[in-house]
């Protein structure tokens, strides 16, 4: 048996897979994020100590104990100051945040030319070097700079290590996931907080009595260095071949293109390290989008309806039609503007818009945002023809459909809607020495309307009103290129 943990933006997730690839057991326990000022999102790191307990906690103590191996995934970017024994000296400043735009520009173009990603102000290297700035006293005392799972696995073993994959978003390493000694020295970092990088699918340590007793699991079993969850979800998701290509959503959004070669450098797309090793490619491309669940969740809470009821609603067949449209950036946005002060907005509204309008279009905003993260990825819409489907934020089969209507691509669920915590089990039992079968994929694809892009009116107006909402300092792409209708596959 073996278990993956994957430490996310809201909530934590315990996997229980066997030693055939079966799922055994599942849970997950959330926690809260903070946002003590506009464009702030941090937490305290304890929250994610308590919320790994409890979902592990929940899985049966059989099988708990029969456990052999111990994986690790998690949201990347943030970053967690830290003493020697690993206590948090600050809370956990994490990836939406946007309050280090002042340090995110000290980098510079000769910096810049260093790096394999454009420069975003929630990244771990900007979010230091505003710790450094505005919080003098906790990085003096601080021995370590952790990433999310980094911190949790010094809980775990008792020491501080990384992986490529999570270095590789910092801004702070070489585009194979080393430290850049001469680019953190120029920025004034010291690099001593930077823990050792090793590969993914190592053994880190082994678990302490501790930890152990808290978790309910054996002492002593091995703990995987682990990677980044979207890392981890391509790698749990069976992507092993380079231009395969798949869409998470989850609290964020991502689309990745795996590569065997570090994709060139782009202003509105990123490039990270992968689980490597054994042929795998190396790197995958990825556009990023930061408002997906979380721009959903908002709008379920303003309105204080269940899940249920939300996409009841937004889905209602005798829901009239609206010309209302919905910009989902409340957290600033990265591809393809590349802009922290992106805000989200209602727009084309009128009095005859009730509820349900206002649902739908908060779906179809996402869903229009991540069509423009995909031609980012593929302008001519000719390199990728499918999507395998991962993370939790996309269950409802009417929001599915919606997704491959406007995107205009065939969806291909994975068989596991965990799939950063499956690849963080997978990577356990290969530090032992072990090799899991990969993960099935379903037979319930989702295919796209066939005939013309019915979406691409509503789309051309949702970018017009992108770029006359956007601050003015926004980078974009070129949409120009995507005014002519994507044409979709004959069933």
């Amino acid at each position: 048996m073996f278990l993956g943990l994957d430490l996310g933006t809201g909530s934590a997730k315990a996997l229980l897979v066997a030693e055939d690839g079966r799922i055994e057991a599942g849970s997950s326990a959330s926690y809260e994020l903070d946002a003590p000022a506009a464009g702030w999102a941090q937490t305290e790191a304890l929250r994610w100590w308590d919320a790994v307990g409890r979902c592990t906690r929940q899985l049966p103590a059989e099988l708990r104990r029969a456990v052999r191996g111990v994986g690790l995934s998690g949201q990347m970017h943030g970053v967690v100051l830290a003493d020697e024994q690993g206590r948090a000296l600050h809370p956990a400043l994490l990836w939406p945040d946007q309050r280090a735009v002042h340090e995110a520009a000290r980098y510079g173009e000769m910096l810049r030319t260093r790096l394999a990603n454009p420069v975003t102000p929630g990244m771990a290297g900007p979010l230091l070097l505003w710790l450094q700035r505005h919080e003098p006293a906790a990085f003096q005392r601080a021995r370590w700079a952790l990433l999310p799972k980094d911190w949790l696995r010094m809980h775990l073993v008792g020491t501080a290590q990384t992986d490529p994959s999570d270095a590789s978003g910092t801004l702070l390493s070489t585009p194979d996931g080393r430290w850049d000694e001469a680019l953190v020295t120029a920025l004034g970092l010291p690099l001593h907080l930077l823990p050792p990088v090793r590969p993914s699918r190592t053994v880190a340590g082994r678990l302490l009595r501790s930890a152990a007793l808290e978790l309910g699991l054996p002492e002593g079993v091995p703990v995987a260095v682990g990677a980044a969850d979207t890392a981890a979800a391509a790698y749990g998701s069976s992507l092993l071949q380079d231009g395969e290509a798949q869409l998470t959503v989850g609290s964020g959004a991502q689309i990745v293109v795996m590569r065997g070669a570090c994709p060139p450098r782009s202003d509105v797309l990123n490039a990270y390290c992968a689980v490597q090793g054994d042929g795998l490619p190396g790197w995958y491309a990825i556009a990023a989008m930061q408002n997906a669940g979380t721009a959903l969740e908002w709008v379920r809470g303003l309105f204080g309806l269940t899940w249920e009821t939300f996409y009841e609603q937004a889905f209602d067949a005798a829901r009239p039609p609206s010309q209302a449209m919905f910009l989902p950036y409340l957290s600033g946005e990265r591809t393809p503007w590349m802009s922290p002060g992106a805000c989200g907005a209602w727009v084309g509204l009128a009095r005859s818009d009730a509820r349900p309008a206002m649902l739908h279009a908060a779906l179809r905003g996402v869903a229009f945002s991540l069509r423009a993260g995909l031609e980012a990825l593929d302008p001519q819409r000719s390199q990728i023809r499918h999507l395998h489907l991962a993370g939790g934020g996309t269950r409802h089969p009417a929001w599915r459909q919606m997704l491959a209507d406007v995107l205009c691509c065939e969806l291909r669920p994975t068989a596991v809607e965990a799939a950063s915590a499956y690849g963080a089990a997978l990577m356990a039992a290969e530090a032992i020495g072990m090799r899991l079968p990969p993960v099935h994929r379903t037979g319930a694809h989702v295919l796209p309307v066939p005939g013309e892009d019915l979406h691409a009116g509503e789309y051309q107006r949702f970018i017009a009103h992108c770029k006359a909402l956007l601050p003015p300092a926004a980078t974009a792409i070129d949409l120009s290129a995507y005014s002519m209708p994507v044409v979709r596959p004959s069933p």
